[in-house]
């Protein structure tokens, strides 16, 4: 009885070390980005708040957001801003606008370079693309600015 007791534990000790040998080496692949697990992620522009972002496209050197204003007024967004890291490097693209967008509208916004710092708004082509998305808007009549932050990620196309 002892010998077969013996011989399980051992298949399950070469089992387990062979799993933890496997896992070991598929978190380095991934690790070095060697592995891009992150492209298999959908899309998704998440802004919390009664900002909706409707549709967005990102290309080589900006971004294009298409938001709704679903504030219940009149709002003026004053500036959108989008900051990552993609390849150890930090991508920065803005937009002003300082335009009235009615309640219920839907305007497009194009995200170029962000001249004030030193971070450019370049993609690789067909990477998937994560970061933060800050828009800055107050309500007309307001003199206090609304900061709305999200998440921006998506294939560059």
């Amino acid at each position: 009885m002892k010998k077969k007791s013996q011989i399980a534990i051992e298949t399950l000790m070469i089992y387990g070390a062979v799993i933890l040998i496997v896992m070991l080496a598929i978190g380095a692949l991934v690790y070095f980005g060697v592995l891009d697990l992150g492209s298999y992620l959908p899309d998704k522009c998440n802004l919390p708040g009664q900002i909706k972002c409707e549709n967005w496209r990102i290309s080589t050197n900006q971004i294009e957001l298409e938001l709704r204003n679903s504030v219940g007024k009149n709002i003026i967004i004053s500036g959108i801003e989008f900051t990552g890291v993609d390849d150890w490097n930090t991508v920065g693209c803005t937009a002003t606008s300082g335009e009235t967008v009615n309640n219920g509208d839907l305007k497009l916004y194009t995200l170029d370079a962000n001249l004030d710092t030193n971070h450019e708004c370049s993609f690789p082509p067909g990477k998937k693309v994560k970061g933060t998305l800050t828009v800055t808007y107050n309500i007309v009549g307001s003199l206090i600015d609304q900061p709305l932050q999200g998440q921006l990620q998506a294939k560059v196309g």
